[in-house]
């Protein structure tokens, strides 16, 4: 029931972090709690509200690719956990800690999915990919959700999966990457529906339409560009069809989006591998005030800046480092 924050983690989604906490005592207690109710109305009131914080998240697919391209963190395996939610995360933590293996995480984060979150969009590729799908199948089980029964199925085969991983890697040095597609909502059982035309798929979580339609408070219409189509996408749990019977997925709640990312290794010097999210506060640095203000995750025990040949060590203000540039054209 913990639920820890992740290696990279940006201190203005630590409303993620609480809501996860309230989403696991709803799923406990297999209510809709006000709790719920009260971040989903803010958070996802409307589609402004919506892409606000889906984008301060980067999406597991960019992570994978950015971790790829560097060798010294370049997955030789990755382990794609179909169905595999935020809510997770701490307990994956756990487990591996529990294994007591050689294996380090050398970065575990949020990450989310695109939409519609579901496994059709955010397939993973590759010789060196290997799919999980129990979780899934379990969350889509035809004789529905079940209070503590279908929860405790899912620690079960997710602390299976890991072992698995954990017993394989063991073998040999090799790093190793553990993604989802998407994660999945209990809570849409709970919700009163909603009846909108069109053909809906995944318990009308989503429903496909066309670049004329309008977002409204039920749904948001999103462009996924790989396919050039358009969807309306249910922002609350409330579907757009009839109420489930058993968990899904495919919507825009923290929930169904949120995803783990986790990276480990147990190659020498694997543990020092660090990652730096670095964002700059403004990219137009004016000359009467050459001031540079930007921030950095994790965060760093101190920021060396170099510019046109001069390193300047950055001062720590509040949550950004700023250094003023000398002699600069």
């Amino acid at each position: 029931l913990e639920t820890n924050k992740p290696s990279q983690f940006d201190a203005s989604t630590q409303w993620a972090i609480d809501y996860i906490k309230n989403y696991k005592q709803a799923k406990l207690e297999d209510k809709y709690l006000d709790s719920i109710a009260g971040v989903i109305k803010e958070k996802n009131g409307s589609s402004a509200s919506f892409y606000q914080w889906y984008y301060e998240f980067s999406s597991s697919h960019d992570l994978l690719a950015e971790i790829s391209s560097n060798p010294a963190t370049r997955p030789d395996k990755i382990y794609w956990i179909d169905g595999l939610g935020v809510e997770f995360l701490s307990y994956i933590m756990h487990v591996i800690e529990e294994e007591n293996s050689n294996l380090k995480v050398v970065r575990s984060q949020i990450a989310r999915s695109e939409l519609p979150s579901s496994t059709h969009h955010n397939r993973f590729e590759g010789c060196n990919v290997k799919k999980f799908a129990e979780l899934d199948e379990l969350g889509h089980d035809s004789h529905g959700y079940k209070q503590f029964d279908t929860l405790r199925q899912e620690l079960k085969v997710l602390r299976d999966i890991i072992q698995e991983i954990i017993a394989t890697c063991k073998k040999e040095k090799c790093t190793v990457a553990i993604v989802s597609d998407h994660g999945l909502s209990c809570l849409s059982r709970k919700a009163p529906s909603k009846k909108y035309d069109g053909k809906f798929e995944h318990e009308g979580r989503y429903i496909k339409t066309t670049a004329d339609a309008n977002s409204d408070s039920d749904y948001l219409v999103h462009h996924n560009v790989d396919e050039s189509q358009y969807y309306k996408v249910a922002l609350t749990h409330s579907s757009l069809s009839k109420i489930p019977t058993h968990q899904v997925h495919g919507g825009c709640t923290p929930e169904e989006v949120l995803v783990p990312f986790v990276l480990l290794s147990n190659k020498k010097g694997s543990s020092n591998i660090v990652t730096y999210q670095i964002v700059m506060a403004d990219e137009d640095i004016m000359l009467s005030n050459p001031i540079v203000k930007l921030s950095v995750i994790p965060e760093p025990a101190g920021v060396m800046l170099t510019c046109n040949g001069t390193n300047y060590q950055m001062s720590r203000i509040g949550t950004h480092w700023t250094a003023e540039l000398k002699d600069i054209t």
